[in-house]
């Protein structure tokens, strides 16, 4: 992580933790906001101004508008925070805000609120020249007021189609919020070669011009959406390159997958068992309903709902050609007289039209890429069986009490094994990176925790005083 990024990070990190509804204990945050700000090094030549002086509250907020120096900022901030009060710390606030958006300007970020955007993605790499009638470029123009407008290009620079549409004010929030967080922090710098390009330009309402580029590659993620997706989902429009290249002209709506396997005993030919299965993923309901039925002896139903989730599926699946090809068996094939297995899927299209496969639910009667389709449908499927009120994790846990000591279970890179710490900083999280001591003689690793216990002294696993603590929170790992 580069300095700058450091920097944006650990001003939104503490201007989450300074604005929330209540602040955990002062002195542990002043220790950690202390610790953090002294391990971003910040310097300037003006810094002596405000080392060991001590400024009212009105007075650091006059200073922090005043200054437009990311350095300076930073070194007045690391010199007053020894002297934090809780009751007076509007001016920290102040200045934590600056400096994310100087740290934002500094890296050519977008910072202020979004008044146009212009998107112009070229779907053109290498290879073959394109068809005439292929859609090569699209210009896509979003104003903060919903008006949209799309022209489309051949590889030729030629019109081949042009439409206009307006979305909701509260579309256009929920876009334009997207846009904002993503394009406002650092961008990850992936360019692929053999691929077509994007290049954005986004306006803000003071008339401020960023401009960014990168290649048509799914790799653009906002809080774990893909952000191509998100997009689409958001304007109602399946056919947009967007950043990453993969429009659908002609959407799936819905896949219907049936299965039957039916057993009969060659000795008891009226005597026989039929078991079913059907899996249905449907756009409109944003649901994959799951069935099983074995004669009528049980049935069940499981029905999962993810709109977002299963729309992006679908689109997934709308540009692979699903089903296209199937094997077939050999002509010496020897068939099993005793058990048949046999499917039946249907996908339905968003003009209306219908693709319809069936045969013999093995490797040489199902389409080569079933394996790619089932194991992604499973996968989100599975994202649902993360059950709370089975897990003892959970139903076991209970809250820390005054005597509690807090212990972290901290694992190493390179080493599955976790070893405890205690803290006294509330606001580390599982997931967190921190400093710790190890070894007897002095020396500082970087862990990542991985589970955070309360214990009494009666209670601990191990001794108190035999117990590290932990330093600090690792603002890089």
């Amino acid at each position: 992580m580069k300095r700058l990024e450091k920097i944006q990070a650990f001003a939104n990190r503490w201007l989450t933790v300074l604005t929330g509804d209540e602040w955990p204990s002062v002195s542990t945050v002043v220790a950690s906001l202390m610790q953090e700000c002294q391990q971003l090094h910040f310097n300037h030549p003006d810094s002596s101004q405000f080392i060991g002086v001590t400024f009212t509250n009105e007075e650091l907020k006059n200073k922090v508008a005043a200054i437009e120096d990311l350095e300076q900022l930073g070194t007045l901030i690391d010199s007053q925070l020894r002297d934090l009060e809780i009751e007076s710390s509007d001016w920290l606030r102040l200045a934590l805000n600056k400096m994310e958006q100087l740290a934002k300007e500094a890296q050519g970020l977008f910072h202020g609120q979004i008044q146009t955007i212009k998107l112009i993605s070229n779907n053109f790499g290498y290879g073959v020249m394109p068809k005439a009638d292929e859609e090569i470029e699209q210009q896509l123009t979003i104003n903060n007021h919903g008006q949209i407008s799309l022209f489309a290009y051949n590889g030729f620079n030629k019109l081949l189609r042009f439409s206009k549409w307006k979305i909701s004010q509260a579309a256009v929030q929920q876009l334009f919020q997207v846009f904002t967080e993503y394009f406002s922090h650092a961008l990850p710098d992936i360019f692929v070669t053999d691929v077509g390009n994007w290049d954005l330009e986004i306006q803000n309402t003071q008339a401020e011009t960023f401009y960014f580029s990168g290649s048509l590659f799914p790799q653009a993620v906002v809080s774990d959406f893909d952000l191509s997706y998100y997009i689409r989902e958001i304007l109602k429009r399946a056919d947009l390159f967007i950043f990453d290249g993969q429009a659908v002209f002609n959407p799936i709506n819905r896949i219907t997958v049936a299965y039957q396997r039916q057993e009969q005993l060659l000795e008891a030919p009226d005597y026989g068992q039929t078991y079913q299965e059907e899996l249905i993923i449907d756009r409109e309901s944003g649901g994959i309903y799951y069935a099983q039925s074995l004669g009528d002896y049980y049935e069940t139903r499981h029905k999962y709902i993810a709109k977002y989730a299963i729309s992006s599926l679908l689109h997934f699946f709308g540009t692979q050609e699903l089903f296209q090809k199937v094997l077939g068996d050999p002509p010496d094939v020897i068939s099993d007289l005793t058990v048949t297995r046999q499917y039946q899927i249907q996908i339905n299209f968003a003009d209306g039209s219908k693709q319809q496969i069936s045969g013999d639910f093995d490797q040489n009667g199902l389409p080569q890429d079933w394996e790619e389709f089932i194991s992604e449908a499973a996968l989100l499927m599975n994202d649902f069986n993360l059950t709370e009120i089975f897990n003892p994790a959970i139903y076991l846990k209970k809250k820390r009490t005054e005597k509690d000591f807090v212990f972290c279970s901290v694992v190493f890179k390179g080493n599955e094994k976790s070893y405890h710490y205690l803290t006294d900083d509330p606001t580390l999280v599982v997931g967190d990176w921190v400093k710790v001591p190890i070894r007897n003689q002095g020396e500082v690793t970087v862990g990542k925790i991985v589970a955070i216990d309360y214990f009494t002294e009666a209670d601990a696993p191990f001794p108190i005083k035999k117990i590290k603590k932990i330093i600090g929170k690792q603002i890089e790992s």
